[in-house]
This record gives C-alpha cells, sequence and structure tokens, in this order.
C-alpha cells in the first residue's frame, strides 16, 4: 500500500464513503442553517420539522437522480447531465443561473456580517456610528475587496474549516443553553418535558399561513450540495447502487439531525420573541456567544470571496472555490458560447437499458476508449476536463465551441472568443468585483430581511439546482428503467415541491413590493 499522500489522505482515502461523506455535507453546511430557527418560528414547531425533513427527502431523491444518471451517462459535471435532456443549451443556462444565486447569495453574508460585528462592537466603548449595521457593511469593504482581487486564493484554504468549526460550536452553545432558556421562556420549572402552555409564552406546534411556505424554501437552501454529487459519484470507489445509496443516506440522515436539532433549540431558546439572526437574541456579554459571533464573522469575512457550494473537480481539496470565480467563468462561458443546433447535439438517446443486479452499467456513449475507462467502473480520466471536451468535439459542428466548465473550473484570465475576446486579468476582475460587490451591499442595506432573502434563492435559483432539473434528468434518463408507480411518486414529489418553493418566492416577492409602497 502506498504511504504517499497527505496525512488527511492517508486517514481519509479519496473515494472513500467517507471522503465523499465529507465532501457532500460539508458543502451543505452554509448560512441557511443559520435562518432555520425563524423558519420553525414561522410555521410551528411540529409543521416546521416536517416540512425540514420533506426538503430533506426531496434532497435526498434528487442526489441519487444525479448520481445514478451521471453513473449511466457518464458525465462529469452538472452541466453535461443537464445538456442529455436539453440540449448544449444547458451550459449557457447553468452559467446564467449561478451568476444570478451567487450574487444574491453574498448579500446575506453582508447582512449576517453586520449583524454580528454590531454585536460584537457593543461590547467595546466606541462612537455610535460605528455600531450601525449599515456602517460597518460599508466598511467590511475595506477588508473583503481586496480579498477578491487576486486570482488565487491560497492563503484562504482553511476557511471551510473555519465555517464548520464557527456552526458546529454555536449548536452546542444553542443546545446547551436551551432547557434554562425555555424555562425561563415559559415559567415552567419542570423544563422541556412541560406540556408548554404555561407562562407568557407557548410552543407553537402548526401554524398554517402562508408564511409557513418559506420554510421549505429555506430548507431547500440548505441542503442545497447538489454539484458536488456528480464529483462524488466519479470519486467514489466501487460505485455500486448499494455505496451510492449508502452515501446519499448517510449524509441527508447526518444534515437533517444536525439542522433539525439546531432549528428546534433555537426555537425554544425564544419561542415567540426569535428574531430572523437567532444569535441577535443573546445577550451580547455571553462570553460563549461572543466566540460564536468571532467564529462566524471571521467566516463571513472569508466566504465572501470564498465559497463551497461551487463544484470542485477533486475530493478533499482543502481550497474551496471563490465565491467570485464562478460568477467571473460564468459571465466568461456566456460571452464564448456558441450555441449549435440542438438535434446535432442532443445525445440522450444513446444510453444503454438499465443494468441487470447491484452495479449500475455504464453507457455506451462516446468512443470506446470512454466506454473502457467509465468511472462507475472505478477507472477515470487522468483528465477530466480533456475527456469532457474531447466528448464535446465529437459530437457537435466543426465550428462549435468547446463549452466551458461550469461552476468555476474555468479560467476567466484566458477566454476568448473567436480568438477577439480577451477575458481577464486585473482591471477586467476590478471591474467586475466593484460591480458585484456594490450590487451586493446595496441588497444588504434595502433588503435587511435575510430569512426573506434566503426562502427567495431557495425558492428560484436552489429550487432548479435542487428540485426541478433533477425531476427532468430523472424523465429523460433514469423513468425507463423503474415502474409506472415510482416514476409518478417521483416525478410527481418533485414538481409537487417546485410548486410549493415557487409560491413561497411568489410571497417573497409580493412582502418585499408591498413594504417598498409603504415605504
Amino acid at each position: 500500500m502506498s504511504n504517499g499522500g497527505s496525512p488527511l489522505e492517508r486517514l481519509i482515502p479519496p473515494g472513500s464513503l467517507l471522503a465523499c461523506f465529507n465532501v457532500v455535507t460539508a458543502s451543505a453546511i452554509g448560512t441557511g442553517v443559520l435562518t432555520l430557527p425563524w423558519a420553525i418560528k414561522e410555521s410551528g414547531l411540529g409543521l416546521g420539522l416536517i416540512l425540514v425533513v420533506c426538503a430533506a427527502l426531496v434532497a435526498n431523491i434528487s442526489l441519487n437522480i444525479l448520481m445514478m444518471a451521471a453513473c449511466k451517462t457518464r458525465s462529469r459535471s452538472y452541466a453535461d447531465l443537464l445538456a442529455w435532456c436539453i440540449g448544449p443549451l444547458a451550459g449557457p443556462l447553468i452559467d446564467f443561473l449561478i451568476f444570478f444565486e451567487t450574487l444574491v447569495s453574498i448579500s446575506c453574508y453582508f447582512i449576517f456580517l453586520g449583524d454580528f460585528s454590531s454585536e460584537l462592537l457593543m461590547l467595546f466603548d466606541v462612537p455610535a456610528w460605528l455600531k450601525e449595521k449599515s456602517n460597518l457593511v460599508l466598511l467590511s469593504l475595506v477588508i473583503i475587496a481586496p480579498l477578491c482581487l487576486p486570482s488565487k486564493l491560497s492563503y484562504l484554504r482553511y476557511t471551510s474549516t473555519v465555517s464548520l468549526v464557527g456552526l458546529f460550536w454555536t449548536t452546542v452553545v444553542v443546545v446547551t443553553k436551551t432547557p434554562s432558556l425555555y424555562r425561563q421562556r415559559t415559567g415552567q420549572a419542570s423544563g422541556i418535558g412541560g406540556n408548554g402552555e404555561a407562562g407568557e409564552h407557548s410552543i407553537q406546534w402548526m401554524v398554517l399561513s402562508p408564511d409557513c411556505l418559506k420554510t421549505a424554501s429555506i430548507g431547500v437552501f440548505a441542503f442545497f450540495c447538489h454539484f458536488n454529487i456528480v464529483p462524488a459519484a466519479r470519486e467514489l470507489k466501487n460505485p455500486t447502487t448499494n455505496r451510492m445509496l449508502a452515501l446519499t443516506t448517510t449524509s441527508s440522515i447526518f444534515l437533517v439531525v444536525f439542522f433539525s436539532l439546531l432549528a428546534s433549540c433555537g426555537y425554544l431558546s425564544w419561542l415567540d420573541d426569535l428574531q430572523e439572526d437567532f444569535l441577535a437574541n443573546y445577550p451580547p456579554e455571553d462570553p460563549l456567544v461572543i466566540v460564536s459571533r468571532v467564529l462566524l464573522t471571521a467566516t463571513m469575512v472569508c466566504m465572501v470571496p470564498v465559497r463551497e457550494k461551487t463544484p470542485r473537480t477533486e475530493l478533499l481539496s482543502c481550497f474551496p472555490q471563490l465565491m467570485v470565480h464562478p460568477m467571473l467563468s460564468s459571465l466568461t462561458a456566456l460571452a464564448q458560447w456558441n450555441t449549435t443546433r440542438s438535434d446535432d447535439k442532443r445525445t440522450h438517446d444513446r444510453l444503454l437499458p438499465a443494468g441487470t443486479g447491484s452495479d449500475v452499467q455504464a453507457s455506451s456513449y462516446g468512443t470506446a476508449d470512454e466506454t473502457s475507462s467509465s468511472f462507475c467502473e472505478g477507472r477515470r480520466d487522468d483528465d477530466p476536463e480533456s475527456g469532457r471536451t474531447r466528448r464535446y468535439a465529437q459530437r457537435g459542428e466543426k465550428d462549435a465551441q468547446v463549452p466551458p466548465a461550469v461552476g468555476g473550473s474555468a479560467e476567466p484570465g484566458k477566454a476568448k472568443r473567436n480568438g477577439v475576446l480577451k477575458v481577464g486579468g486585473l482591471p477586467f476582475r476590478v471591474g467586475v468585483v466593484a460591480v458585484i460587490l456594490t450590487t451586493n451591499v446595496l441588497v444588504a442595506l434595502y433588503w435587511p430581511d435575510v430569512a426573506n432573502l434566503i426562502a427567495l434563492i431557495g425558492g428560484t435559483f436552489d429550487t432548479l439546482f435542487v428540485v426541478t432539473f433533477p425531476a427532468v434528468i430523472y424523465y429523460c434518463v433514469l423513468a425507463d428503467s423503474h415502474s409506472r408507480p415510482v416514476r409518478c411518486f417521483v416525478i410527481g414529489f418533485l414538481l409537487l415541491f417546485t410548486l410549493v418553493c415557487f409560491v413561497s418566492a411568489v410571497l417573497v416577492l409580493c412582502e418585499t413590493f408591498l413594504s417598498l409602497r409603504q415605504h
């Protein structure tokens, strides 16, 4: 056995179930979990947890769809997989959605950053203007803007670790403080085991209102890790159906337990007085909460230039993708894309029938060389991007442009279109970063309701990635291998959840419009 590799790689070998589990769960844990307690408050503890579990079930079903379909088609990215179903427009569509999803998501980091930093500065004798959230958001640009400019940010390679430590520490603090805070809120001497009806406040188990739909959208945002599942399918050793099911099931169970624990304890601690940023309910001088705010403030500062949810081509890489990098890559991709006739590029009809037994069989799509190196059989191309480029070149027209990598794998500094358009360099990054950060700050200042913003993102962009597109992929790639009742359940469940999330997004937009009119 080879002793090469880092100590972490020797402890968690790349391609193992544990390594893939680490990638999938780490990419899902983010700011979405911080608004789950407020989501529980809006829908009630019982109904809220049911909606969170439903979001986890939807995410689990779509993860399985993506893994099975990626193995069957030997696709190497989410965009490749979607291209089997809708043709070459999948690339520009994914690039477009990634750009705007990331653009709006960064605003959430600025909102949380203003909240956490203002609460920390309350401990010090500083001018009153320095405690204002809006001023702190503007001042944060002094630190964040320079971090976004370099093309390589290897010095931020441990940001994901800081993020996970901060969120797990916060969860431990919230859980340990819940019994005493609950007794204070309800006036019960018996603790959480009481009936929840005594005292000034009480537990709301079910709140039937339009706002409860936001819980579903926030849940979709929280469980979004689907860009990493196709690379996980490629890296997983001996990727049988049972092993892929084990990966998605264990990941989903871990996430739903972690999210439900933080959401329910956060709600039980403050009940009706819970704020959107639930940490704002805790006293500024609480030492344990101070540590949480320091860790989360550092996380928010670093996670603007760095983001985990974008795709990674290598598992266990210490450096997550740039937050602004997928946006630059998406702009570059849209600029250089040259769409060919969809009937020349649609290739989903070349799939093999579903294999027998527990192993997922490779398709006959591609060249003989590609078939022999199917990642479903445990063998991979040394250069996934070159293999992806070769496949597109073979099935496109002679003058077709090579589709760019989606979600941060492209190099913005080397993009060209027909040898004329050159996108890259420091001036390009400065200009684009200035526009991006200005937009983010304006959204953070004029839309401070972070839970509604996350519900809007979850109900639109993330619903497409987590629910709608997997339903399309299932129908085109996997439906024929399942019985009619199974097909109807999977497609019906995903489409119903899509409708719920879209309705919640419309409600958020209507509330925002009415609020702006009143002001």
